[in-house]
């Protein structure tokens, strides 16, 4: 379980984030002071959520994300999303 996070009975929490177990979260802060979100989805299913934060981009696909947007991940799949 990661840092910060507390499990429930199928979900994890982070704040405002619940994700189901198989996806994990952890908020960085890169050189230029911009906040990054990672998103790891440790699982062989699909994994659908809702991005929280203010828009940004993920900096692996350079795909725009919309505040309070639908992230897709691929099993074993990871975004990394720079918030503006």
């Amino acid at each position: 379980m990661c840092k910060g996070c507390h499990e429930t009975e199928h979900f994890e929490t982070w704040g405002t984030h619940a994700f189901r177990r198989a996806v994990r979260y952890e908020p960085a802060t890169n050189r230029m002071g911009k906040q990054l979100h990672y998103y790891l989805n440790y699982s062989s299913e699909v994994q659908t959520f809702t991005y929280p934060y203010k828009e940004g981009t993920d900096l692996l696909t350079n795909n725009a994300i919309a505040s309070s947007g639908k992230i897709t991940l691929g099993p074993w799949d990871v975004a990394i999303i720079e918030q503006k």
